[in-house]
Parts: C-alpha cells; structure tokens; sequence
C-alpha cells in the first residue's frame, strides 16, 4: 500500500493543479497564435479573448486511475470501474462541447448529454443508497440509475448556462468540490477525497486564468467537460446532498431561465426570439427591461440597479460562498 496514504488526496491535488496551470497556459500561447479567439461581450471595447481553454477538464481526469494502484497492493475492479467513470464521462461531455462550438448542434447537445451518464451505469459506479438529512440512508436501487440518467445531463447543461460571466463557472464547481472535499476528509472516504481534490486541482488552475479579467474562455468543450466531471465526482464519491445544496444558485439559474422562456431552446434560437437577458453599454451592464426577455439569475440581480460586470461577479462568488457553508452545514444533518 502506498506510503502515507493520508497525504494523497494532497498530492493529488498539487499535482493536477501545477499541470492544470502548464496545459491551460500552453493551450493559450497555441490559440493566440491560431487566433482561436471571442470578443468579450462585458467589456469596453469587446477584447479579443482565447476560447476553448477548458481542454485540462478533458486531459487531466486520466489522474484518477493513479487512485486504484494507490490505494490498495492489488487494485480492486470497483475502485478501477469508478475511475474509468469519471475519466470517461467527462471525456464524452467534452466530445458534446467539441461538436457544439464547431457545429452549433443546437437542441441536439441536450441530448448528447445523456450519454454522460452510460459509463457511470454500465460500470455501476454508484451506490444506490444515498443519505438524506435527518432522514439517514435510504435504499433506491431500482430509482437510483434513472436518477443518475438524469442528473449527468442536467449538471453537464447547468454547467454550461451558469457560464455567463469571466469566472462564475469554474468559481461554482471549486466551492462545491471544497464543501464535498471537507466531508469526504472528515470521515476518512479517502477514495473519495482523491477524486475530488483531481477534480478541485483542476478546476482552479484552470481558474487562475479563468477569473476577472479573463485570459481565456473554457468554451462548450470545456463548460461540458467540466459539468460531467463534476457530476461524476458527486456521484461516486457519495456527496449528492452536500453538491445539490452547494449549486443551490446554479439550480436557481437554470430554473428561472427554463421556467422564462417556457422550454429548451439554444442559446441563438433564444436570442432571436426573446433577445438577449442582460445588455452592456461602457462597460456597464443592465437589466433587458422587456416583458418577454429571458430571465436568469444575472438578469435578477441586474434588475436592483445596473452594474459592471466586476460587481456582479462579487455577487455570484458570494452567493457560491454562502451555498458553500449552507451545503457544509447540512453534512452535520447527514452524518450525526
């Protein structure tokens, strides 16, 4: 058994973040010279910005195989069959972004996403006994697969519409992968700890030049990516209570958005039917004041006065901070 098997959720960590930082930045100095760039809407001016730059939420899940030979002398085929989950998971949402930012697949991505979703049951990478707060464990083994059928997509998608601002994306994934992370530390699921803490290193190098200003975007490729490698996480490392409340905003997003314009549609399609939810002029955005424009969270909050899109995003981060400790919170309901 490895030595110091405490520490590699540590090392983990460490690991895919330094690698997470050297893969984003290489793919930013090829893409500026491949000018695969997109105006930044928000700010003065539209600057040109690399697009595309989630490609380590699609490289670097491969590290959760090191968790099957680390944690045991001779790696045991769940351990093995959750590893190949995630790493397959999130290599299929990522093939869905891929096709979507060069075809433009429209409704035909939502679909797409279901196959998110296959690795995860036919490995059967789950345990169909969930705790429920105050409840304690529940037994669904029939139910369960069909909940994750669904909840691969709707994370891979939410993911993908909360990607709005410099940023919000990857800040709501790294606060909920922090809340998992300290109840997986806390009852000692170290299998469960490694995961997470690859897919939090990741997530915050890719951060670092994610956020406010910045240098590039993570794209379809990487917004899917990043969505079915977090509902991969949640999923097998048992922590679907604690991620369910910490994406509380994320969920607010999506269900006021569906709920405005009363179905799915892509994001062209909605623009040209309902418009655009929110409007900049110098740097400074506004609510759309029309009845019939979509409605979603950052149009909610625009909607108590005009701001730059620095101040919005301090919102967002603080409402993913406060569903962060929410979410921490509960796990006192689950686990004592």
């Amino acid at each position: 058994m490895f030595f110091g098997i405490q520490l590699l959720p540590g090392i983990l960590f460490i690991v895919s973040f330094i690698l997470s930082l050297v893969i984003t930045k290489l793919y930013i100095d090829v893409a500026k010279k491949k000018r695969i760039l997109s105006p930044d809407v928000h700010k003065i001016g539209n600057p040109l910005v690399v697009n595309r730059g989630g490609v380590a939420f699609i490289i670097l899940p491969i590290l959760t195989l090191i968790v099957p030979f680390m944690l045991s002398s001779w790696p045991n085929r769940s351990l093995l069959n959750e590893s190949l989950s995630i790493i397959i998971a999130t290599l299929l949402g990522g093939f869905v972004g891929y096709f979507d930012d060069n075809y433009d697949l429209g409704l035909f991505k939502v679909i797409l996403t279901f196959l998110t979703a296959v690795p995860i049951i036919v490995l059967q990478a789950y345990y169909p006994r969930p705790l429920v707060p105050i409840i304690g464990r529940i037994r669904i083994t029939i139910v369960y697969p069909l909940l994750v059928l669904i909840a691969m997509p709707v994370v891979s998608n939410a993911m993908n519409m909360i990607d709005v601002m410099n940023g919000v994306m990857a800040t709501s994934i790294s606060t909920t992968l922090i809340a998992m992370l300290f109840w997986a530390l806390f009852i000692s699921d170290i299998p469960a700890a490694c995961y997470i803490s690859i897919a939090l290193g990741i997530t915050l190098g890719f951060l670092i030049f994610n956020k406010y200003p910045a240098k590039t975007f993570p794209g379809n490729i990487g917004s899917y990516a990043a969505g079915a490698l977090l509902g991969a996480t949640v999923i097998i490392s048992r922590q679907e209570y604690i991620a369910l409340i910490a994406l509380l905003p994320v969920i607010l997003n999506g269900f006021l958005l569906l709920s405005s314009i009363r179905g799915i549609m892509s994001r062209n399609v909605l623009q040209a039917k309902k418009g655009k939810a929110v409007l900049v002029q110098d740097g400074v955005l506004y609510a759309n004041k029309k009845a019939n424009a979509p409605l979603d969270l950052t149009r909610l909050i625009l909607l108590f006065g005009p701001l730059p899109e620095k101040d919005v995003i301090r919102i967002y981060t603080l409402l993913f901070i406060e569903s962060m400790i929410l979410s921490i919170l509960t796990g006192f309901l689950i686990y004592f």
